[in-house]
């Protein structure tokens, strides 16, 4: 087993089974209280184009370029402890690797308890809905899939937005594997979407007028640096973030926000979803406006937006 370091609350031990696709199983020990499940609530907490349930409590997709499949069950280290055997067909350094993604991805070294309880004590719109948010978490995706993802959600719902993103990387990404009917798709690189032909190749797909945002969207982050120009943003205050990323085409005031929040581009946002100009819009970003920890744990925007 693969025993993470600096997990921050103690908590009863529940497993974590992680398999990397074209890989061997292992399992990753999690602390994490088994009243707070997280894994059965990634199609609530992130966007759910990018992970579907294959089975019961089994949840598969792409990440880093990898296929995984996650599911969480504290009953796992005695239904299968063989799992605990060490592959010896697996470098250190891609175990390593496979975990250091992970726990970026899901935020693992951030500890939720404590963040609800501070949360709760100062907000009472907070506390009367913290039982339902438990163990969802905002994931740090990667900031170039959701940048192309948001411009593919323009004026769409989310079948369609899924529909759009799937044929985008089908059509420009690598094939990573197929499992059972479903292949599965890296997301294409920034030079891929900025080629020629490619918003021709988008509107017979049924892009419309996406499709020429998407490869001047490209170009202009591949002009500024490209995937490390995205990823800098980190390092730079929210206005300064939200102000280069409303630059780009196809991006307006609002993808800006919600990159920042679900990327954790900068360390504050206004995540109230309602449009400003509405009454109720309005009363949602009196009642409601929150400032974003890095790393931190909320998904209220899903429900008030």
């Amino acid at each position: 087993t693969i025993t993470p370091l600096g997990y921050p609350c103690n908590m009863e031990r529940t497993t974590l089974a992680v398999r990397v696709w074209s890989r061997p199983v292992v399992w990753y020990d999690r602390p994490v209280d088994h009243s707070r499940r997280y894994i059965g609530r990634l199609n609530l907490a992130s966007n759910p184009i990018l992970w579907k349930e294959t089975a019961p409590g089994h949840w598969t997709g792409v990440l880093a370029e990898r296929v995984w499949t996650l599911t969480q069950d504290e009953n796992l280290r005695k239904s299968n402890p063989k799992a605990q055997r060490k592959a010896k067909d697996v470098e250190e350094g891609s175990k390593l690797g496979n975990e250091a993604i992970l726990k970026d991805y899901l935020q693992l070294g951030v500890c939720v308890e404590n963040l609800h309880e501070d949360w709760t004590r100062n907000d009472p719109h907070l506390s009367q809905v913290a039982a339902w948010v438990s163990g969802v978490r905002i994931l740090r995706q990667d900031p170039l899939e959701c940048l192309f993802a948001f411009i593919c959600s323009s004026n769409n719902n989310l079948s369609r937005i899924t529909l759009l993103v799937n044929r985008l990387c089908e059509a420009f990404g690598c094939k990573l594997l197929q499992l059972d009917d479903r292949s599965y798709y890296s997301f294409p690189c920034l030079h891929r979407l900025a080629g020629k032909g490619v918003e021709e190749k988008l509107r017979s797909l049924g892009f419309g007028y996406r499709a020429a945002y998407v490869p001047g969207c490209a170009r202009e982050v591949l002009a500024r640096g490209g995937i490390d120009w995205l990823h800098g943003l980190r390092l730079t205050s929210y206005r300064e973030a939200w102000t280069q990323l409303c630059s780009l085409a196809g991006v307006g005031p609002k993808v800006c926000t919600m990159l920042i929040v679900e990327c954790q581009l900068a360390w504050e946002a206004d995540i109230c979803g309602a449009h400003p100009s509405s009454q109720r819009g309005k009363k949602k970003r009196d009642e409601f406006r929150a400032r974003i920890d890095f790393g931190c744990v909320i998904v209220l925007w899903f429900r008030l937006g």
